[in-house]
């Protein structure tokens, strides 16, 4: 009697967590889902950024070389004049000099080298110290002039650090004299170069202003220092950047790299409402029909991600033309009980696979679905490719594909194995009870609640035993019915509360009571 208590008990024990299985089981399902959701949203997010982070960096390209070419053009002109004049006045280059620097240019000084020594310089305060500067002894600038009167043409370099205090971006250009009408090859005169002051063309441009919002990088593209950096710092170059060249005056060029503060993930915005979001919706799609469902209807990119789901579900899912049954897609777990191959099946309809006999049921559930826009749960038949049958249970709903097709997506499970043993479990119990009633009038089979004394079932033998009927019995309390010894009582109340703790499985012990 203790022992089947105790049976009992447990087995409603277990069947109250059982019942959380197929959230369980979903739940796992989902959740590969769930982190891909996240990282194709994370990866989205991520590419609309750098399609920002690109459109601004454009602009900022497009100013930075138009400064650039701007202020390296106005020189022409004096070079020009210096061209057929090779003995220019001073006061004659300062005042062809000035009208340079009336626009809106960057430039710092203009300064004039014949013979590699600057003799004229644009304007003189402040880089009195540039005067008499000889080339010659000042080996990488020397490089510089050199390369541009060997290639005849414009020469862009810098930053460089000025010999008057300063950096500055230089754009040399080599002054050739017109010897034409002598018939004499052009004579190198010397080199004009052009300071662009390195401050002024950042701040003009707006790549200090972009800077504090993004981690910007310049670097040599070309050239002896190629990859070196000269506007922040190499780092940038590391963290996955948007990269960008910028043309130069003499077919040279930089590269720009940025970043934004903070990287890629810190500057996507808060991912936890979108992850928020998912745990919601993985809580709410308890089955694949309705996770597939939402995510069809939301989103048709989304198709890649519900294949795992639909691939990985425990039960079958099918997706059938409304109009003509005919089978569209299909998972293993409904293939398997069936014995088709996906070949076979996918030119099957469900009027193929369902008896005749089961005909008008079909129709109302089909009635259903036109009504409501689901059915089920329903059960029935479906006929395997060897003729043999097996029990399945449909739920379903009708959607629309992009052309408004009506479609229904269905789940099918085989509860074959469930009803055999639901079977089974009835035919037990059956002959539990035959044997319980058929075990005579010396005995009596009870049970009770653990610790209430609630009696729940009795056998026959108990009016030869106890003297009462089974109708005074059920839903009494045994201690209320039954006349124990008060030491019998404490006994059983003991043993009772000992199985209920699971600390005993059996016990056997002896009562004593008084008969009616």
């Amino acid at each position: 009697m203790m022992h089947n208590t105790a049976a009992r008990f447990l087995s409603g024990l277990h069947n109250r967590y059982f019942i959380f299985l197929p959230v369980f089981v979903v739940g796992i399902c989902l959740l590969p889902v769930g982190f891909y959701v996240d990282h194709l949203h994370t990866r989205n997010q991520e590419r609309d950024l750098r399609d920002a982070v690109f459109t601004r960096l454009s602009l900022l390209r497009a100013t930075l070389e138009g400064y650039i070419t701007s202020n390296a053009q106005l020189v022409q002109g004096l070079v020009a004049s210096i061209s057929v004049e090779p003995d220019l006045p001073t006061d004659k280059f300062n005042q062809l000099a000035q009208y340079l620097f009336k626009g809106r240019s960057q430039l710092r000084n203009i300064g004039a080298a014949p013979d590699l020594i600057i003799k004229y310089m644009y304007p003189l305060e402040g880089n009195e110290a540039a005067i008499g500067l000889n080339f010659r002894n000042h080996p990488k600038q020397l490089q510089a002039v050199l390369q541009a009167r060997d290639n005849k043409s414009l020469l862009f370099d810098g930053p460089v650090d000025l010999v008057q205090g300063g950096q500055g971006f230089i754009a040399r250009i080599p002054v050739f004299l017109d010897r034409q009408q002598s018939g004499e090859d052009s004579e190198f005169w010397g080199v004009i170069s052009a300071v662009i002051d390195v401050d002024q063309l950042y701040r003009a441009s707006g790549l200090l202003a972009l800077a504090e919002e993004f981690d910007i990088a310049l670097r040599r593209n070309d050239g002896p220092e190629i990859g070196k950096v000269f506007f922040g710092t190499g780092r940038i170059f590391d963290r996955r950047p948007v990269l960008l060249d910028i043309s130069l005056p003499d077919n040279g060029s930089w590269q720009m790299a940025a970043v934004p503060k903070g990287g890629w993930s810190g500057a996507g915005g808060e991912p936890v409402l979108f992850r928020l979001g998912l745990i919601l919706s993985g809580i709410l799609i308890l089955l694949p029909l309705i996770a597939i469902a939402r995510f069809h209807q939301k989103n048709r990119d989304s198709e890649t991600r519900l294949r795992a789901l639909f691939e990985m579900s425990p039960v079958g899912i099918a997706l059938n033309d409304y109009a003509t049954g005919q089978f569209i897609e299909c998972n293993d777990a409904l293939l398997v009980p069936a014995g088709y191959t996906r070949e076979e099946f996918l030119n099957l309809t469900y009027w193929d696979i369902t008896p005749q006999e089961y005909a008008a049921d079909e129709a109302r559930q089909l009635e259903s679905l036109r009504a409501l826009g689901s059915f089920g749960p329903y059960r029935k038949e479906y006929i395997r490719k060897d003729g043999s049958r097996y029990q399945v249970q449909l739920n379903g709903v009708v959607i629309r594909d992009a052309s408004g097709r009506e479609l229904i997506w269905s789940i099918i499970e085989d509860v074959t194995a469930r009803l055999q043993a639901e079977q089974a479990l009835r035919e037990s119990q059956e002959r539990y009870q035959r044997l319980v009633e058929d075990i005579g009038d010396k005995f009596v089979i009870y049970s009770h609640k653990a610790l209430t004394g609630e009696l729940t079932y009795i056998s026959s033998g108990v009016d030869k035993v106890f003297g009462i009927t089974k109708e005074e019995a059920i839903g009494r309390f045994w201690d209320s019915i039954i006349n124990w010894y008060p030491d019998s009582l404490d006994h059983a109340y003991f043993f009772a509360t000992q199985i209920a703790q699971g600390k005993i499985d059996f016990v056997q012990f002896e009562m004593n009571f008084v008969h009616r």
